[in-house]
């Protein structure tokens, strides 16, 4: 029944993109998925860490405000799975509400983040939650208003208590300040440095000024120059590319329109989205180490997901071009799962849609 209701989801959500009934579809979906599963890749190890906090909160080195929430959440007498489903309530209204607020086809973004990477969040909870509090961030970082920064950097810390690689997004108010030429220059600086330094032993002397050797040993467990680096590192390009010609082709709609604050507006925000992404290309050298660090790029697709969803349907392209660009979307979405979810598909996609308490 949940491979039904899922490929229902992606159908219809994508034909009735700013229908607020299946929105409503696709997020009790998304809900039931995540709240309600009961086995994968990660699941025994949160259980584990949930149990261990309800007898003493500090007997993990889960996020601070995570373990305080898995206390609370015993001390009141839920269990993990009902914890989930506070946790994904919260957490899913953080994310549409961004995405409503910047694209009136919420459906298509949903859509896109159901095939990637939404079964990988069901798996990194604490991540998920990060993740969540980040985008919902980015409506202070896009805001004009006073203190919008500040705002900015109080949800960062916030998602930073609930896991630590939360803090590298502090970066993104360089995107208010630089240029694109600027963050492109930097940003390639930082790859090349990065790659060039892989084979050396500063990443790791760094990284133990600031992390416990037992992360310092998880996190540089090398892989190398393997298929896994190369394929990542092309799909980031790639996402940088897509982004850039999205913006192009709004920044055209809007020198029509110079007047229309709402396309100002669009194009701000997908001018700051191009930036965050100009950003995080140095990320690409970590690959090198560890595939977990793929998330710190992974947590901002929604963002990119509401530019493509502008882009497709809001800015009127020529029906073969708008074929083309939609196409190359859904391509490019299933190809990086393919990728970050083709080699775990048991425990993650497969794990989740067959074990599910609603649906036993």
């Amino acid at each position: 029944m949940t491979y039904i209701l899922t490929l229902y989801g992606m159908i219809v959500g994508n034909i009735k993109k700013n229908s607020n009934i299946i929105c409503c579809f696709l997020i009790s979906l998304m809900t039931i998925l995540f709240s309600l599963n009961t086995n994968n890749s990660d699941y025994n190890n949160y259980l584990a860490i949930f149990a261990a906090c309800v007898q003493d909160v500090n007997s993990t080195n889960a996020g601070p405000a995570y373990r305080y929430l898995c206390n609370f959440s015993g001390k009141i007498g839920l269990n993990y799975n009902q914890m989930l489903l506070f946790i994904v309530f919260v957490c899913l209204i953080l994310i549409i509400t961004t995405i409503k607020k910047h694209t009136k086809n919420w459906n298509f973004v949903l859509v896109l983040y159901i095939i990637f990477p939404f079964f990988i969040d069901v798996v990194q909870v604490r991540n998920f939650i990060a993740m969540s509090i980040i985008v919902f961030s980015f409506n202070y970082l896009l805001s004009l208003k006073r203190g919008g920064n500040i705002k900015f950097v109080i949800c960062v810390i916030i998602a930073t208590l609930f896991h630590s690689v939360a803090i590298i997004y502090m970066v993104f108010l360089l995107a208010k300040i630089l240029s694109k030429k600027w963050l492109i220059f930097i940003s390639l600086l930082g790859t090349i440095i990065g790659l060039t330094i892989t084979s050396t032993d500063i990443p790791y002397r760094l990284a133990l000024m600031f992390l416990p050797i037992s992360k310092v040993t998880f996190f540089t467990n090398t892989i190398g120059l393997g298929f896994g680096l190369l394929f990542n590192a092309i799909m980031q390009i790639a996402s940088v590319v897509l982004v850039a010609y999205s913006y192009h082709i709004i920044q055209v709609r809007s020198k029509k329109n110079v007047k229309d604050k709402y396309y100002i507006d669009k194009q701000r925000l997908v001018n700051l989205v191009l930036k965050i992404n100009i950003i995080l290309l140095p990320i690409i050298s970590l690959y090198y180490y560890n595939a977990t660090f793929t998330r710190i790029y992974r947590n901002v697709f929604i963002l990119n997901y509401i530019v493509f969803a502008l882009t497709y349907i809001e800015y009127q392209i020529k029906t073969k071009k708008r074929f083309t660009y939609i196409l190359i979307v859904f391509l490019y979405t299933m190809a990086m799962c393919a990728i970050n979810i083709g080699p775990y598909i048991q425990d993650t996609l497969i794990a989740i849609l067959n074990n599910n308490l609603l649906f036993k």
